[in-house]
């Protein structure tokens, strides 16, 4: 018994040689790319979501860094400001 790889292979050297089955190899060959563009195209949309997603969460971090960032910056102007007004003048 062939298998399905041997089958396969049989199809397409008939149809590369011009043999009575060259529609029947074509057909086959098409199908199997028709699935296979299916399946890349699932898998395409799969990941456009992912990095729709991975690009939100970028854009999340990307801004509460820029808080953090203020935050940290107006507690050093304000340690500043209190270390200045307890300095006492020198005269």
């Amino acid at each position: 018994m062939l298998s399905a790889l041997e089958v396969y292979t049989s199809l397409i050297q008939r149809a590369r040689s011009g043999g009575p089955w060259r529609h029947v190899a074509a057909q086959a060959c098409a199908g199997e790319l028709a699935a296979e563009k299916a399946r890349l195209e699932t898998q395409a949309d799969a990941l456009a979501r992912i990095v729709a997603e991975q690009e939100g969460l970028l854009a999340d971090a990307t801004a509460y860094l820029q808080k953090l960032r203020e935050k940290s910056a107006a507690l050093a102007e304000g340690y500043r400001r209190l270390m200045e007004r307890d300095r006492i003048p020198a005269r």
